[in-house]
């Protein structure tokens, strides 16, 4: 009898999560640690730790890796997560509990092998991680004490990738499969990591993406949010709870966007952001946009088309 063949997997599911010390002083933060579901939260350095084991739980679901979504809920479950990457922290930097931010790469094979890696990435203060408010920023003075809203200094610049990427699992989720991300980055030879591990002064160049319907997408390393004041949502009902409570829209995942930690986050918030279709055409040289990734948080920076 011959044997079966055995389908070859060539990538791997990805995460990419901060590391901060700063984070265990962050009550914010407690509520996605191992023991937020269960009303026993606690202090916690990983950034939406949670939402990024959700986020693995769900794209090993959609790509079938059944050992894969048998480890996360075992061996590897929020809590064992956790526990692995302190354990990683121990092995590079001799501390369990490594103070220092980094950028922490999560790794998950087809086999349920999880590989974790891990290098500097610049400070930035807690309100990048968990604004009070997206605005448009008239001002480059942080935001006191007592404001209800936020301003941050321009950290990003964004220009439009030349070629539409068509919607797949693999623009819904973050895997090691890259190439069209990486193509849309190297049409203005932008580093492949955006910067996330630089502490340089320059502006981080962005992709903003779109998809065959002249949609935006999302952008190459990070969650767009576009400042729409007229845009209904496309997903609150009348007189719903979820009835638009922000100016501030994000691409609908139907568009081909990923689904990353900040963006549920901020959705779920709901005086952050709403989904919505973003057309391109409504695109203009200059319009402050702002965006979110699970190791920078949150900043802003214009479009330069």
């Amino acid at each position: 009898m011959a044997a079966l063949a055995v389908p070859i997997v060539s990538f791997q599911i990805l995460t990419s999560i901060r590391s901060d010390g700063k984070l265990k002083d962050c009550a914010k933060n407690d509520e996605f640690s191992p023991g937020a579901s269960s009303g026993s939260p606690s202090p916690c350095q990983f950034y939406m730790l949670s939402y990024h084991h959700a986020r693995m739980q769900a794209a090993a679901r959609d790509f079938g890796w059944e050992i894969a979504m048998e480890v996360l809920d075992t061996v590897a479950s929020v809590h064992g997560l956790e526990q692995s990457l302190h354990n990683h922290l121990y092995q590079e930097y001799s501390d369990y509990e490594y103070p220092e931010p980094l950028k922490v790469r999560i790794l998950l094979s087809h086999e349920g092998l999880i590989t974790i890696k891990s290098a500097s990435t610049p400070a930035v203060p807690l309100e990048n991680l968990f604004p009070l408010a997206l605005t448009l920023p008239l001002t480059t003075v942080p935001a006191s004490k007592d404001s209800t809203s936020t301003h941050f200094p321009p950290s990003w610049q964004f220009h439009l990738a030349p070629d539409p990427i068509p919607p797949s699992l693999f623009t819904r989720h973050k895997t090691t499969q890259r190439e069209a991300y990486n193509l849309a980055r190297l049409s203005l030879r932008a580093p492949e990591d955006g910067g996330m591990t630089s502490n340089a002064k320059e502006p981080i160049p962005e992709i903003l993406l779109h998809g065959p319907e002249k949609h935006l997408s999302e952008a190459s390393l990070s969650t767009p949010y576009l400042y729409r004041p007229s845009h209904i949502s496309h997903t609150a009902e009348p007189g719903s709870d979820i009835a638009p409570r922000s100016n501030w829209v994000t691409p609908l995942m139907s568009s081909g966007g990923n689904q990353g930690t900040t963006r549920r986050w901020a959705l779920e918030k709901g005086m952050l952001c709403v989904e919505g279709k973003v057309e391109l055409q409504s695109l203009c040289d200059g319009e402050v946009i702002w965006v979110s990734n699970g190791v920078r948080g949150w900043g802003w920076g214009r479009v330069v088309l």
